[in-house]
């Protein structure tokens, strides 16, 4: 089993999982969060293996929407990906599991799964994300949000040009109750055959 730890506004995860591949891409979609501290509060595992339909309690369902139908009983919560893969989230034992056969699948629904249960803990915190883009200039704070398909990732790549502009985040910036801005340094997504700055490493993209 391969392992990183990532700590999440004083949050850490301990994400193991099968597949080297996998460890390697949440090691660049976080690479700003990774930690060696020795303690963590929850466990994040994602596996390239036939998911365990069998664990799957005979209840009905609690809802369904279109990327899952969704199972919860004692403390266990169970997303169950129309066929194609199992999230497994025990609030009891702060253990959390992926199961599908896809690798791609796998790291996409892997990602998903610790914005997911880190921010539930940062909202516990008084720490809460906000889907927008965060950026200072002449220090002021300043948060720009747009529907989907508004324009912000190619405003984005436009500031990244500017020495002026401090980007916080692309997607994600942190506020408080206090109305504090922080960054959130995430792995950055563009549409496929976007236009990259001449400063961007295209080989580091994915």
């Amino acid at each position: 089993m391969f392992s990183i730890r990532l700590s999440i506004f004083d949050q850490t995860f301990e994400v193991r999982s099968n597949d080297a591949h996998i460890i390697e891409k949440i090691s660049l979609d976080f690479h700003h969060f990774i930690t060696h501290e020795n303690v963590f509060l929850e466990s994040i595992s994602i596996l390239v293996e036939p998911p365990p339909w069998h664990l799957i309690p005979m209840i009905r369902s609690l809802k369904q929407n279109d990327t899952s139908i969704i199972y919860e009983s004692e403390g266990v919560r169970f997303n169950d990906y129309h066929g194609q893969a199992l999230s497994i989230v025990n609030y009891k034992t702060s253990e959390s599991a992926i199961y599908t056969d896809d690798r791609n699948l796998a790291h996409e629904l892997g990602y998903v799964l610790i914005l997911s249960r880190s921010g539930k803990k940062m909202d516990l915190a008084g720490f809460h994300k906000i889907h927008a883009m965060g950026l200072q200039y002449e220090k002021n704070n300043l948060i720009f949000i747009s529907p989907s398909k508004g324009g912000k990732s190619t405003h984005f790549l436009k500031l990244l040009n500017d020495p002026k502009i401090k980007i916080y985040s692309d997607d994600t910036p942190v506020t408080d109750r206090s109305g504090n801005l922080y960054p959130f340094p995430l792995r950055i997504g563009l549409e496929i055959n976007t236009a990259l700055p001449d400063f961007v490493d295209a080989t580091k993209t994915y």
